[in-house]
């Protein structure tokens, strides 16, 4: 009798734990984020816009372009910080999202600043 006791004590404490550990994830995934995190979003926004800026001189076709996704993330950013401040929590993903792309777009931005080489173009262009 004593050992079904503890049998059933044992599987109890496992299904609370294993119940409990998703929570404490969902906790954690949100608790992380703070306003500070959000003015690295905005910083890193205002870097990717002058990045942006001196790829205009080189192509500014591309520029174009990655100046549109900016404006997006520029908004996702204020949106972030709005959720934040309302609600108090935001989903560490939906942050993590929002630097990744911000990160992968100052990566192309500076890749295309640093690539170009005038006296290529020059190279290039004299072979007419």
């Amino acid at each position: 009798m004593p050992m079904y006791r503890i049998h059933r004590i044992a599987l109890a404490a496992i299904v609370a734990v294993s119940l409990a550990a998703p929570v404490a994830a969902q906790q954690q995934n949100y608790s992380q984020v703070s306003p500070a995190d959000i003015q690295r979003l905005q910083d890193s926004v205002f870097q990717a816009g002058s990045d942006v800026q001196q790829l205009k001189s080189r192509d500014a076709s591309r520029a174009s372009q990655l100046q549109a996704q900016l404006d997006d993330l520029r908004d996702e950013v204020i949106y972030l910080k709005v959720k934040l401040r309302k609600e108090g929590s935001l989903p560490r993903s939906e942050y993590a999202s929002v630097r990744d792309r911000l990160d992968d777009l100052r990566s192309q931005a500076t890749s295309y600043t640093t690539n170009y080489s005038p006296s290529t173009a020059t190279n290039s262009s004299s072979g007419l």
